[in-house]
């Protein structure tokens, strides 16, 4: 049976995790994966931001790349999308990055308007 490519994928994600805590002082034993993960998504949104690229359409396509990649891989390690809990796509548009609610601002006052 030939390796799984998705615990490839997830090899490859936590060696650049681990040059990330090398290079940044946290610790995936210290601190835990998610606090890690979260950090290093925090310095992918500045990056985003210094090459002025979306983050959150980066999202929306990492999103769709892991559902497509779990959902065509038949062995039994991987965990089917409808398995797991999916802050990203639960109640999204187009199964990606569901971004704040915004509420437009209330009228101005009669008599204030533009």
């Amino acid at each position: 049976m030939k390796p799984c490519m998705n615990q490839r994928r997830a090899e490859w994600a936590e060696k650049s995790l681990k040059l990330f805590c090398k290079e940044t002082g946290v610790s995936m034993e210290h601190d835990g994966y998610e606090t890690v993960i979260s950090d290093f998504l925090a310095n992918l949104m500045h990056l985003a931001d210094r090459e002025k690229v979306s983050f959150a359409e980066c999202s929306i396509r990492a999103d769709g790349h892991y559902v497509e990649e779990v959902t065509h891989c038949d062995c039994e390690e991987c965990p089917q999308p409808e398995d797991q809990e999916r802050p990203i796509s639960e109640g999204s548009v187009k199964g990606g990055l569901n971004p704040r609610p915004t509420t437009p601002p209330p009228p101005p006052p009669k008599g204030q308007g533009a």
